[in-house]
């Protein structure tokens, strides 16, 4: 019997709302189900002299459900709550939006998000630069 292993999906966006685990990966069949909310705090307008300009901060706040079907023919299963604060930002007055801040997931449900078992917490910084 041959048994075609496509790749999971990554559920990643330009909201950076998803916290992916690492353990879900290479996977034959892959259910899941997300929502998120994505809330602005303001557009403060601030800069510091020529190095930084502050143009919008918000948060997003989501919960996600993902089961994935290893090649081992074992069903994995992650559920994830998570919330991020961000910033979009201009760096020495270029035209190019940078994305700064900081985004952290946990697993009510203990399952695991990193490599060693009983990690259920993960938080991770975030860099992004967008090019119009």
């Amino acid at each position: 019997m041959r048994v075609k292993v496509l790749k999971a999906h990554t559920f990643t966006n330009s909201d950076y709302a998803y916290q992916k685990p690492e353990n879900a990966g290479i996977g034959i069949e892959t259910w899941s189900a997300r929502a998120t909310y994505t809330l602005p705090w303001g557009y403060p307008d601030w800069n510091w002299g020529a190095f930084i300009y502050f143009k919008r901060v918000y948060s997003s706040f989501w919960f996600n459900w993902q089961e994935v079907l290893d090649t081992r023919f074992r069903w994995q299963q992650v559920r994830t709550v998570g919330a991020s604060l961000l910033f979009d930002v201009h760096l020495l007055r270029t035209h190019y939006p940078f994305r700064l801040g900081v985004k952290g997931a946990y697993s009510p449900f203990g399952d695991q998000l990193g490599r060693e078992a009983g990690q259920d917490w993960s938080v991770k910084g975030v860099l992004d630069l967008r090019f119009p």
